[in-house]
Protein backbone atom coordinates (compact mmCIF):
# COMPACT_ATOMS: atom_id res chain seq x y z
CA UNK A 1 0.00 0.00 0.00
CA UNK A 2 1.13 3.57 -0.66
CA UNK A 3 2.16 5.85 2.17
CA UNK A 4 -0.28 8.50 3.53
CA UNK A 5 1.90 11.27 2.09
CA UNK A 6 1.74 9.73 -1.43
CA UNK A 7 -2.03 9.29 -1.09
CA UNK A 8 -2.47 12.90 0.00
CA UNK A 9 -0.33 14.04 -2.96
CA UNK A 10 -2.58 12.14 -5.38
CA UNK A 11 -5.62 13.65 -3.66
CA UNK A 12 -4.21 17.14 -4.09
CA UNK A 13 -3.66 16.53 -7.83
CA UNK A 14 -7.24 15.28 -8.17
CA UNK A 15 -8.60 18.29 -6.30
CA UNK A 16 -6.89 20.68 -8.72
CA UNK A 17 -8.98 19.13 -11.55
CA UNK A 18 -12.24 20.32 -9.95
CA UNK A 19 -14.09 23.32 -11.47
CA UNK A 20 -12.89 26.75 -10.47
CA UNK A 21 -14.97 28.40 -7.78
CA UNK A 22 -16.00 25.13 -6.14
CA UNK A 23 -16.20 25.59 -2.36
CA UNK A 24 -15.22 22.01 -1.65
CA UNK A 25 -12.15 22.30 -3.87
CA UNK A 26 -11.09 25.55 -2.18
CA UNK A 27 -11.53 24.06 1.28
CA UNK A 28 -9.61 20.87 0.46
CA UNK A 29 -6.82 22.76 -1.24
CA UNK A 30 -6.51 25.06 1.76
CA UNK A 31 -6.49 22.16 4.17
CA UNK A 32 -4.09 19.76 2.44
CA UNK A 33 -1.82 22.03 0.41
CA UNK A 34 -1.59 25.22 2.53
CA UNK A 35 1.73 26.24 3.94
CA UNK A 36 5.13 26.45 2.30
CA UNK A 37 7.14 23.41 1.49
CA UNK A 38 9.95 24.71 3.67
CA UNK A 39 7.69 24.71 6.78
CA UNK A 40 6.56 21.10 6.34
CA UNK A 41 8.83 18.49 7.97
CA UNK A 42 9.96 15.69 5.75
CA UNK A 43 8.62 12.20 6.42
CA UNK A 44 11.71 9.96 6.41
CA UNK A 45 9.91 6.80 7.41
CA UNK A 46 9.84 4.27 4.55
CA UNK A 47 7.72 1.68 6.33
CA UNK A 48 4.80 4.04 7.00
CA UNK A 49 5.18 3.97 10.77
CA UNK A 50 5.45 7.77 11.00
CA UNK A 51 3.02 10.29 9.48
CA UNK A 52 3.38 14.07 9.36
CA UNK A 53 0.05 15.92 9.52
CA UNK A 54 -1.16 19.47 10.14
CA UNK A 55 -3.95 20.78 12.29
CA UNK A 56 -6.26 23.79 11.78
CA UNK A 57 -3.47 26.22 12.66
CA UNK A 58 -1.17 24.60 10.10
CA UNK A 59 1.07 23.29 12.91
CA UNK A 60 2.90 20.18 11.86
CA UNK A 61 3.23 17.24 14.23
CA UNK A 62 4.36 13.64 13.98
CA UNK A 63 2.03 10.72 14.62
CA UNK A 64 3.28 7.23 15.34
CA UNK A 65 1.03 4.54 13.96
CA UNK A 66 1.31 2.15 16.93
CA UNK A 67 0.20 4.87 19.36
CA UNK A 68 -3.02 5.76 17.53
CA UNK A 69 -6.05 5.22 19.71
CA UNK A 70 -9.35 4.01 18.37
CA UNK A 71 -11.16 7.28 18.01
CA UNK A 72 -14.41 6.82 16.10
CA UNK A 73 -15.99 8.91 13.40
CA UNK A 74 -18.56 10.20 15.83
CA UNK A 75 -16.32 13.17 16.48
CA UNK A 76 -16.54 14.04 12.82
CA UNK A 77 -20.31 13.85 12.82
CA UNK A 78 -20.51 16.19 15.77
CA UNK A 79 -18.33 18.81 14.08
CA UNK A 80 -20.19 22.10 13.47
CA UNK A 81 -21.23 22.85 9.91
CA UNK A 82 -20.74 26.60 10.20
CA UNK A 83 -23.25 29.26 9.31
CA UNK A 84 -23.97 27.77 5.88
CA UNK A 85 -21.83 30.19 3.92
CA UNK A 86 -20.46 27.38 1.79
CA UNK A 87 -23.82 25.63 1.33
CA UNK A 88 -25.85 26.21 -1.79
CA UNK A 89 -29.38 24.89 -1.56
CA UNK A 90 -30.41 21.55 -0.17
CA UNK A 91 -28.01 19.58 -2.40
CA UNK A 92 -24.86 21.37 -1.22
CA UNK A 93 -21.87 19.17 -0.49
CA UNK A 94 -20.86 19.31 3.15
CA UNK A 95 -17.09 19.60 3.41
CA UNK A 96 -15.35 17.22 5.79
CA UNK A 97 -14.25 18.71 9.11
CA UNK A 98 -10.57 19.33 9.73
CA UNK A 99 -8.44 16.59 11.26
CA UNK A 100 -8.84 16.36 15.02
CA UNK A 101 -5.61 16.79 16.94
CA UNK A 102 -5.44 15.30 20.39
CA UNK A 103 -4.32 17.16 23.44
CA UNK A 104 -0.79 15.90 22.98
CA UNK A 105 -0.64 17.28 19.40
CA UNK A 106 -1.22 13.97 17.64
CA UNK A 107 -3.96 13.29 15.05
CA UNK A 108 -6.01 10.12 14.83
CA UNK A 109 -4.97 8.12 11.69
CA UNK A 110 -8.41 6.55 11.38
CA UNK A 111 -9.92 10.03 11.12
CA UNK A 112 -7.52 10.94 8.33
CA UNK A 113 -8.26 7.77 6.40
CA UNK A 114 -12.02 8.31 6.72
CA UNK A 115 -11.74 11.89 5.45
CA UNK A 116 -9.52 10.79 2.61
CA UNK A 117 -11.99 8.10 1.52
CA UNK A 118 -14.89 10.57 1.68
CA UNK A 119 -13.04 13.15 -0.40
CA UNK A 120 -12.04 10.51 -2.97
CA UNK A 121 -15.67 9.38 -3.30
CA UNK A 122 -16.80 12.96 -3.82
CA UNK A 123 -14.20 13.49 -6.53
CA UNK A 124 -15.29 10.35 -8.36
CA UNK A 125 -18.93 11.47 -8.15
CA UNK A 126 -18.00 14.86 -9.61
CA UNK A 127 -16.06 13.24 -12.45
CA UNK A 128 -19.04 11.02 -13.30
CA UNK A 129 -21.36 14.01 -13.24
CA UNK A 130 -18.97 15.96 -15.44
CA UNK A 131 -18.92 13.15 -18.04
CA UNK A 132 -22.70 13.01 -18.06
CA UNK A 133 -22.96 16.78 -18.53
CA UNK A 134 -20.52 16.69 -21.43
CA UNK A 135 -22.47 13.94 -23.13
CA UNK A 136 -25.78 15.73 -22.71
CA UNK A 137 -24.32 19.05 -23.88
CA UNK A 138 -22.97 17.57 -27.11
CA UNK A 139 -24.91 18.73 -30.19
CA UNK A 140 -23.91 15.68 -32.25
CA UNK A 141 -26.05 12.69 -31.30
CA UNK A 142 -24.96 9.20 -32.13
CA UNK A 143 -26.02 8.06 -35.58
CA UNK A 144 -27.70 4.95 -34.25
CA UNK A 145 -29.85 6.99 -31.85
CA UNK A 146 -31.58 8.85 -34.71
CA UNK A 147 -33.81 7.02 -37.14
CA UNK A 148 -32.94 6.94 -40.82
CA UNK A 149 -36.24 8.54 -41.77
CA UNK A 150 -35.59 11.50 -39.45
CA UNK A 151 -32.12 12.01 -40.87
CA UNK A 152 -33.39 11.95 -44.44
CA UNK A 153 -36.23 14.36 -43.58
CA UNK A 154 -33.85 16.78 -41.87
CA UNK A 155 -31.41 16.54 -44.77
CA UNK A 156 -34.12 17.38 -47.31
CA UNK A 157 -35.25 20.35 -45.21
CA UNK A 158 -31.68 21.63 -44.81
CA UNK A 159 -31.04 21.21 -48.54
CA UNK A 160 -34.17 23.21 -49.32
CA UNK A 161 -33.03 26.01 -47.00
CA UNK A 162 -29.57 25.97 -48.60
CA UNK A 163 -31.05 26.24 -52.10
CA UNK A 164 -33.24 29.11 -50.99
CA UNK A 165 -30.18 31.15 -50.01
CA UNK A 166 -29.62 30.28 -46.35
CA UNK A 167 -25.84 30.24 -45.96
CA UNK A 168 -26.02 28.80 -42.45
CA UNK A 169 -27.76 25.66 -43.76
CA UNK A 170 -24.70 24.56 -45.73
CA UNK A 171 -22.88 23.29 -42.64
CA UNK A 172 -26.06 21.56 -41.52
CA UNK A 173 -26.29 19.76 -44.87
CA UNK A 174 -22.70 18.56 -44.57
CA UNK A 175 -23.21 17.35 -41.00
CA UNK A 176 -26.42 15.50 -41.85
CA UNK A 177 -24.81 13.96 -44.95
CA UNK A 178 -21.96 12.54 -42.89
CA UNK A 179 -24.39 11.24 -40.29
CA UNK A 180 -26.54 9.66 -43.01
CA UNK A 181 -23.57 7.92 -44.63
CA UNK A 182 -22.47 6.53 -41.25
CA UNK A 183 -25.92 5.34 -40.20
CA UNK A 184 -25.98 1.52 -39.77
CA UNK A 185 -29.40 1.19 -41.36
CA UNK A 186 -28.26 3.20 -44.39
CA UNK A 187 -25.17 0.99 -44.76
CA UNK A 188 -27.31 -2.18 -44.62
CA UNK A 189 -29.80 -0.77 -47.12
CA UNK A 190 -27.04 0.16 -49.59
CA UNK A 191 -25.50 -3.30 -49.27
CA UNK A 192 -28.87 -4.95 -49.97
CA UNK A 193 -29.48 -2.73 -52.98
CA UNK A 194 -26.02 -3.48 -54.35
CA UNK A 195 -26.51 -7.23 -53.97
CA UNK A 196 -29.93 -7.03 -55.67
CA UNK A 197 -28.46 -5.03 -58.59
CA UNK A 198 -25.62 -7.52 -59.05
CA UNK A 199 -28.10 -10.40 -59.01
CA UNK A 200 -30.38 -8.81 -61.62
CA UNK A 201 -27.54 -7.60 -63.86
CA UNK A 202 -25.44 -10.78 -63.89
CA UNK A 203 -27.43 -12.54 -66.69
CA UNK A 204 -27.27 -9.45 -68.91
CA UNK A 205 -23.51 -9.12 -68.38
CA UNK A 206 -22.92 -12.79 -69.21
CA UNK A 207 -24.97 -12.49 -72.41
CA UNK A 208 -23.10 -9.33 -73.43
CA UNK A 209 -19.76 -11.05 -72.80
CA UNK A 210 -20.59 -13.94 -75.16
CA UNK A 211 -21.91 -11.47 -77.70
CA UNK A 212 -18.66 -9.48 -77.72
CA UNK A 213 -16.47 -12.60 -77.77
CA UNK A 214 -18.04 -13.53 -81.10
CA UNK A 215 -16.60 -10.30 -82.50
CA UNK A 216 -13.16 -10.35 -80.84
CA UNK A 217 -10.67 -13.06 -81.84
CA UNK A 218 -9.47 -15.25 -78.96
CA UNK A 219 -5.80 -14.44 -79.66
CA UNK A 220 -6.33 -10.67 -79.49
CA UNK A 221 -5.20 -10.10 -75.88
CA UNK A 222 -2.35 -12.61 -75.93
CA UNK A 223 -0.79 -11.89 -79.32
CA UNK A 224 -2.04 -8.47 -80.26
CA UNK A 225 -3.13 -7.39 -83.70
CA UNK A 226 -3.38 -4.51 -86.10
CA UNK A 227 -6.32 -3.23 -88.08
CA UNK A 228 -5.16 -5.17 -91.15
CA UNK A 229 -4.79 -8.37 -89.12
CA UNK A 230 -8.32 -8.07 -87.73
CA UNK A 231 -9.70 -7.34 -91.17
CA UNK A 232 -7.96 -10.38 -92.67
CA UNK A 233 -9.40 -12.47 -89.84
CA UNK A 234 -12.91 -11.78 -91.18
CA UNK A 235 -14.02 -8.54 -89.53
CA UNK A 236 -15.31 -5.49 -91.38
CA UNK A 237 -12.90 -2.59 -91.60
CA UNK A 238 -15.01 -0.36 -89.32
CA UNK A 239 -15.29 -3.06 -86.65
CA UNK A 240 -11.56 -3.76 -86.82
CA UNK A 241 -10.76 -0.10 -86.35
CA UNK A 242 -13.06 0.15 -83.30
CA UNK A 243 -11.65 -2.98 -81.68
CA UNK A 244 -8.12 -1.73 -82.25
CA UNK A 245 -8.91 1.70 -80.78
CA UNK A 246 -10.97 0.64 -77.74
CA UNK A 247 -8.41 -1.38 -75.79
CA UNK A 248 -10.86 -1.86 -72.90
CA UNK A 249 -12.63 -4.45 -75.06
CA UNK A 250 -9.49 -6.59 -75.03
CA UNK A 251 -10.25 -7.45 -71.39
CA UNK A 252 -13.03 -9.73 -72.61
CA UNK A 253 -10.43 -12.04 -74.20
CA UNK A 254 -7.78 -11.68 -71.51
CA UNK A 255 -7.23 -14.46 -68.92
CA UNK A 256 -8.70 -13.70 -65.50
CA UNK A 257 -5.34 -14.08 -63.77
CA UNK A 258 -3.80 -11.48 -66.07
CA UNK A 259 -6.65 -9.03 -65.53
CA UNK A 260 -6.32 -9.43 -61.76
CA UNK A 261 -2.60 -8.52 -61.94
CA UNK A 262 -2.96 -5.48 -64.19
CA UNK A 263 -1.21 -2.31 -63.06
CA UNK A 264 -3.16 0.74 -62.03
CA UNK A 265 -1.62 2.84 -64.83
CA UNK A 266 -2.81 0.31 -67.44
CA UNK A 267 -6.32 0.35 -66.03
CA UNK A 268 -6.48 4.13 -66.09
CA UNK A 269 -5.53 4.15 -69.77
CA UNK A 270 -8.75 2.28 -70.59
CA UNK A 271 -11.50 4.75 -71.47
CA UNK A 272 -14.88 3.29 -70.52
CA UNK A 273 -16.81 6.43 -71.37
CA UNK A 274 -16.89 5.66 -75.14
CA UNK A 275 -18.36 2.16 -74.75
CA UNK A 276 -22.00 1.36 -75.37
CA UNK A 277 -24.05 -0.51 -72.81
CA UNK A 278 -23.37 -3.93 -74.37
CA UNK A 279 -19.62 -3.36 -74.48
CA UNK A 280 -19.55 -2.00 -70.93
CA UNK A 281 -21.48 -5.00 -69.60
CA UNK A 282 -19.01 -7.34 -71.30
CA UNK A 283 -16.03 -5.49 -69.80
CA UNK A 284 -17.62 -5.41 -66.33
CA UNK A 285 -18.23 -9.17 -66.50
CA UNK A 286 -14.50 -9.63 -67.22
CA UNK A 287 -13.35 -7.68 -64.14
CA UNK A 288 -12.39 -9.62 -60.99
CA UNK A 289 -14.02 -8.98 -57.64
CA UNK A 290 -10.65 -7.83 -56.24
CA UNK A 291 -7.33 -6.93 -57.84
CA UNK A 292 -3.89 -8.02 -56.69
CA UNK A 293 -1.43 -5.56 -55.13
CA UNK A 294 -4.15 -3.06 -54.24
CA UNK A 295 -3.26 -2.02 -50.70
CA UNK A 296 -4.41 1.58 -51.29
CA UNK A 297 -7.72 0.53 -52.86
CA UNK A 298 -7.15 2.54 -56.05
CA UNK A 299 -7.86 -0.39 -58.36
CA UNK A 300 -11.05 -1.11 -56.42
CA UNK A 301 -12.02 2.56 -56.86
CA UNK A 302 -11.49 2.19 -60.62
CA UNK A 303 -13.74 -0.87 -60.67
CA UNK A 304 -16.35 0.99 -58.63
CA UNK A 305 -16.28 3.85 -61.14
CA UNK A 306 -16.93 1.32 -63.94
CA UNK A 307 -19.83 -0.10 -61.96
CA UNK A 308 -21.33 3.36 -61.38
CA UNK A 309 -21.06 4.06 -65.11
CA UNK A 310 -22.90 0.82 -65.86
CA UNK A 311 -25.55 1.55 -63.22
CA UNK A 312 -26.25 4.92 -64.84
CA UNK A 313 -26.49 3.42 -68.34
CA UNK A 314 -28.71 0.58 -67.15
CA UNK A 315 -31.05 3.05 -65.42
CA UNK A 316 -31.30 5.14 -68.59
CA UNK A 317 -31.85 1.97 -70.61
CA UNK A 318 -34.75 0.99 -68.37
CA UNK A 319 -36.23 4.47 -68.86
CA UNK A 320 -35.63 4.25 -72.65
CA UNK A 321 -33.42 7.36 -72.62
CA UNK A 322 -30.22 6.00 -74.16
CA UNK A 323 -28.76 7.47 -77.32
CA UNK A 324 -28.47 5.39 -80.47
CA UNK A 325 -24.71 4.90 -80.10
CA UNK A 326 -25.13 4.09 -76.37
CA UNK A 327 -27.56 1.27 -77.09
CA UNK A 328 -25.32 -0.31 -79.74
CA UNK A 329 -22.59 1.28 -81.81
CA UNK A 330 -23.49 1.48 -85.51
CA UNK A 331 -20.37 -0.43 -86.61
CA UNK A 332 -21.89 -3.67 -85.26
CA UNK A 333 -25.04 -3.49 -87.37
CA UNK A 334 -23.70 -5.85 -90.03
CA UNK A 335 -22.40 -8.41 -87.51
CA UNK A 336 -25.32 -8.47 -85.10
CA UNK A 337 -27.60 -9.88 -87.78
CA UNK A 338 -25.39 -12.91 -88.51
CA UNK A 339 -23.13 -13.04 -85.46
CA UNK A 340 -19.37 -12.75 -85.28
CA UNK A 341 -16.87 -15.09 -86.97
CA UNK A 342 -15.25 -16.34 -83.73
CA UNK A 343 -16.13 -18.96 -81.14
CA UNK A 344 -17.04 -17.31 -77.78
CA UNK A 345 -15.88 -20.40 -75.85
CA UNK A 346 -12.43 -20.62 -77.48
CA UNK A 347 -9.55 -20.29 -75.06
CA UNK A 348 -6.96 -17.60 -75.64
CA UNK A 349 -3.95 -19.80 -74.91
CA UNK A 350 -5.03 -22.52 -77.37
CA UNK A 351 -5.94 -20.17 -80.19
CA UNK A 352 -3.82 -19.81 -83.33
CA UNK A 353 -3.33 -16.40 -84.85
CA UNK A 354 -4.46 -15.80 -88.39
CA UNK A 355 -1.68 -15.36 -90.95
CA UNK A 356 -0.74 -11.81 -91.66
CA UNK A 357 1.32 -10.22 -94.42
CA UNK A 358 1.24 -6.61 -93.37
CA UNK A 359 4.01 -4.20 -94.26
CA UNK A 360 5.03 -3.99 -90.62
CA UNK A 361 5.76 -7.72 -90.43
CA UNK A 362 7.66 -7.55 -93.71
CA UNK A 363 9.83 -4.78 -92.37
CA UNK A 364 10.49 -6.73 -89.17
CA UNK A 365 11.52 -9.77 -91.21
CA UNK A 366 13.92 -7.61 -93.23
CA UNK A 367 15.44 -6.27 -90.02
CA UNK A 368 15.99 -9.79 -88.72
CA UNK A 369 17.70 -10.83 -91.95
CA UNK A 370 19.94 -7.77 -91.81
CA UNK A 371 20.95 -8.61 -88.25
CA UNK A 372 21.91 -12.14 -89.27
CA UNK A 373 24.21 -10.70 -91.97
CA UNK A 374 25.76 -8.18 -89.60
CA UNK A 375 28.83 -10.40 -89.08
CA UNK A 376 29.98 -9.77 -92.67
CA UNK A 377 32.67 -7.08 -92.83
CA UNK A 378 32.12 -4.49 -95.52
CA UNK A 379 35.17 -2.53 -96.79
CA UNK A 380 34.77 1.20 -96.51
CA UNK A 381 34.17 2.99 -99.83
CA UNK A 382 36.85 5.46 -101.01
CA UNK A 383 36.18 9.11 -100.46
CA UNK A 384 34.94 10.95 -103.56
CA UNK A 385 37.51 13.09 -105.39
CA UNK A 386 36.30 16.58 -105.94
CA UNK A 387 37.64 18.48 -109.02
CA UNK A 388 39.73 21.55 -108.43
CA UNK A 389 38.14 24.85 -109.45
CA UNK A 390 39.33 26.16 -112.89
CA UNK A 391 40.80 29.60 -113.35
CA UNK A 392 38.78 32.39 -114.85
CA UNK A 393 39.38 32.80 -118.57
CA UNK A 394 39.54 36.06 -120.55
CA UNK A 395 35.91 35.80 -121.65
CA UNK A 396 34.65 35.74 -118.06
CA UNK A 397 32.97 39.12 -117.35
CA UNK A 398 33.42 38.89 -113.59
CA UNK A 399 36.94 40.45 -113.45
CA UNK A 400 35.73 43.44 -115.43
CA UNK A 401 32.77 43.84 -113.10
CA UNK A 402 35.10 43.88 -110.10
CA UNK A 403 37.35 46.56 -111.70
CA UNK A 404 34.35 48.75 -112.50
CA UNK A 405 33.08 48.48 -108.95
CA UNK A 406 36.46 49.56 -107.64
CA UNK A 407 36.59 52.49 -110.05
CA UNK A 408 33.16 53.74 -109.07
CA UNK A 409 34.05 53.72 -105.38
CA UNK A 410 34.24 57.34 -104.10
CA UNK A 411 37.61 58.52 -102.83
CA UNK A 412 38.09 58.81 -99.09
CA UNK A 413 37.32 62.24 -97.57
CA UNK A 414 40.27 64.58 -97.22
CA UNK A 415 41.22 65.73 -93.76
CA UNK A 416 41.08 69.45 -93.03
CA UNK A 417 44.39 71.22 -92.47
CA UNK A 418 45.15 71.78 -88.80
CA UNK A 419 46.35 75.15 -87.53
CA UNK A 420 50.09 75.41 -87.45
CA UNK A 421 50.68 72.81 -90.21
Amino acid sequence: PSSPRATMSELSESITQLPAGDDLAALLLKRWTSGGADDAPENTSDDGSWVDVADENNDWCYLRADEVDGASDADDASAPLGDGANAVGANAVTPPPPPQCRSDGRVDAATLEAKLAAATAQIQALETQNAQLRRSASDKPASDEVSLEDLERDLRAAAARCLSGDAAAEMEVERLSRALDAHPEKIRRDADQRAAWERDERPRCSSALRRMRRVLPPWLATRGASVDTLEQAGLPRAVARRLFRERALWLTRMPASRVRKMALADLRRLDLGRLDVVELRAVYASLPAAFDADSQGEKAAWREAARERLVALAAREAADKLLRREVRHPVYDALDAVGGPFDPDARADAAVAAPSTTNLESELAAVRRARRRSDAVVAPAPAPVRPRPARLDADDPRPAMVRQAIARRPPPPRRSAMAGD
